[in-house]
């Protein structure tokens, strides 16, 4: 195989394969890696999304936020029960006053016709 060439010429073409080969290997590198600026990147972007997170509501404020809303739920419910009996207090009233007014327009009525 080497007869006909000379060493100079087997040389050259290892060194072309070598090339070859070692710009494949980096190629096939550069496609499975990350580069440094796209990494850069995206540290940047996680750590703005830490920052963020580190703002948000955790597991204990929801449940401390749950604690409340049930007080306020009770309270709301107390208040909806006071509520209703000034809506019957006031219904009462109301009936009450309208009575006492047909009364006292009927006993009008009586002394403007005399027969009161």
């Amino acid at each position: 195989m080497l007869d006909g060439m000379s060493w100079f010429e087997v040389l050259t073409v290892a060194l072309s394969v070598g090339v070859g080969i070692l710009t494949w290997v980096q190629w096939s590198m550069g496609q499975a890696f990350v580069k440094q600026a796209d990494f850069d990147a995206f540290v940047k972007r996680v750590d703005r999304v830490e920052v963020t997170m580190e703002h948000m509501p955790d597991g204990e404020d929801f449940t401390a936020l749950s604690g409340e809303l049930g007080q306020l739920r009770g309270s709301v419910e107390a208040m909806t029960a006071k509520i209703d009996g000034l809506a019957q207090v006031a219904a009462q009233t109301n009936q009450n006053v309208a009575m006492l007014m047909e009364n006292e327009l009927a006993e009008g009525r009586e002394r403007k016709n005399g027969t009161g």
